[in-house]
């Protein structure tokens, strides 16, 4: 198994430390990550990514639960570092100081995030003394205590940047997010294929956009087909959005739709080549659009 590079925490927030790296199963991602994003739950997404980020690994749990998000980790932060922390601020964005109303609002909004993820069993929340409810990050995928997946058959993963989550998640709406997500399997198959050739997050790699979902099978065996399509992003640029993965279907979900999840008002048209790793668009031979392939 590949091993996530040695490095100092990345600043999330505000006394918020997280993982340089860390890794989410592909299977996390198809059967949790795109129903979410397909209800208009972006922002359960966002929240479990950021806590699988901080969440303590057993190698560094010591006497404590792994998964375990640390105390003085709060809703306010986890809130920042999902959405613009002037996201209630009727205020001018000079005016940093959250008064108690709006303090109020980000912990409900988190409440009803965790809530989310508690019904798709990716968070436990436990009774505390005092401050926030306890946060266990569950598994991400099957049972057992939250762990660190090996690449091993049914354990295939993406990685995920700490940098990114702290520069651009709270920046970013549906289109984005799905469009990272599929950059990162994409990534992955594409440095599996030229090993020690690519950093990560620096492959190039072209392949019909429908690869990711398979709707004819032409992937192999034991891949985790993920349900993404081509959908129009608010910039009108193409990006990835969540869409019914099922033979024959081919009616993507479309986040331009004003009535859709009210933190779409949270995307802007930042493009997703601030990442690395990039979505590149290329005619292929059948005159479809293509992307890096593996």
């Amino acid at each position: 198994m590949p091993k996530i590079l040695a490095r100092r925490g990345v600043a999330y927030g505000p006394g918020v430390t997280g993982k340089y790296q860390f890794r989410v199963r592909e299977l996390h991602v198809a059967e949790t990550y795109v129903p979410l994003l397909k209800a208009k739950k972006l922002g359960a997404v966002k929240l479990d990514l950021v806590l699988r980020g901080v969440a303590l690994l057993p190698q560094h749990a010591g006497n404590r639960e792994p998964g375990l998000v640390l105390p003085d980790i709060s809703y306010r932060s986890l809130h920042d570092i999902c959405r613009p922390p002037s996201r209630f601020s009727m205020r001018p964005p000079e005016n940093e100081i959250d008064d108690r109303n709006i303090l109020r609002l980000k912990r409900n909004w988190v409440g009803k995030q965790l809530g989310v993820l508690e019904q798709v069993g990716a968070v436990r929340r436990e009774s505390a003394h005092r401050g926030r409810p306890r946060l266990i990050v569950q598994r991400d995928h099957g049972t057992g205590p939250f762990d660190d997946p090996d690449g091993t058959e049914g354990n295939s993963y993406i990685t995920i940047s700490g940098p990114v989550i702290a520069q651009w998640l709270r920046l970013w709406g549906t289109p984005e997010v799905s469009a990272y997500l599929a950059a990162m399997v994409a990534d992955r198959y594409a440095r599996l294929k030229n090993p020690d050739r690519f950093p990560r997050g620096g492959a190039t790699w072209y392949e019909p956009l429908n690869w990711f979902a398979d709707p004819h099978g032409y992937r192999p065996q034991g891949h985790v087909r993920i349900g993404f399509a081509p959908a129009p992003s608010n910039a009108g640029s193409k990006t990835y959005a969540p869409t019914d993965s099922s033979p024959g279907s081919t009616k993507p979900y479309d986040p331009t739709n004003p009535a859709t999840d009210s933190d779409q008002a949270d995307a802007t048209s930042t493009p997703i080549t601030s990442t690395r790793s990039t979505l590149k668009r290329q005619s292929s031979r059948a005159g479809s659009r293509g992307l890096p392939r593996p």
